[in-house]
């Protein structure tokens, strides 16, 4: 009876341990599934970082190349609070047209800047510097330019009035 006993008893083992690796390659098999999934996660969460580092090099790239353009575009435009030197420069263009500058008003309406002004010089200093403020990079209207003589003063011969409007000004 002991034979019959031994076969019995060896298969009871031979299930323990096959069970056993069962149970131990499910666990192994659940631990890399675990594992993959961690992996992938953080992957993706790498090649999302790898993706927001080439954006911002292609961006910075961009931002070198283009530079010298937005500062040519940037002095197109008036800024809040560089309406002064905004006057500056149109006081030195008369000043290098050698003709006498006065401005009568220069106000903010709606979104443009409003300028009156007027001039004293020869007709054709007071027309280079009517050509001169055409060629300034601002988009502006001139809304009235007068030129006229001065029969009383011939040093400055002639005498300009200008009525301007300018859109790009930023007051934001």
């Amino acid at each position: 009876m002991q034979k019959n006993n031994n076969p019995n008893r060896l298969l009871v083992i031979l299930a323990i341990v096959n069970l056993l690796a069962i149970a131990i390659w499910l666990a192994i098999f659940f631990f890399s599934q675990k594992l993959e999934a961690s992996i992938n996660d953080v992957i993706s969460k790498l090649a999302l970082e790898d993706a927001k580092g080439n954006y911002l090099a292609t961006t910075a790239g961009d931002l070198r190349v283009t530079e010298e353009g937005r500062q040519i575009m940037n002095q197109s435009f008036i800024k809040l609070g560089d309406e002064a030197s905004f006057l500056e420069n149109i006081e030195s263009l008369a000043t290098s047209t050698k003709i006498e500058m006065s401005v009568s008003s220069f106000e903010k309406v709606d979104k443009t800047l409003h300028l009156v002004m007027q001039t004293k010089g020869s007709f054709a200093r007071n027309y280079y510097f009517l050509s001169l403020l055409e060629s300034l990079p601002y988009e502006m209207k001139i809304n009235k330019a007068t030129l006229s003589t001065n029969p009383g003063d011939i040093e400055s011969g002639w005498s300009g009035r200008y009525d301007i409007t300018i859109s790009s000004y930023l007051d934001k």
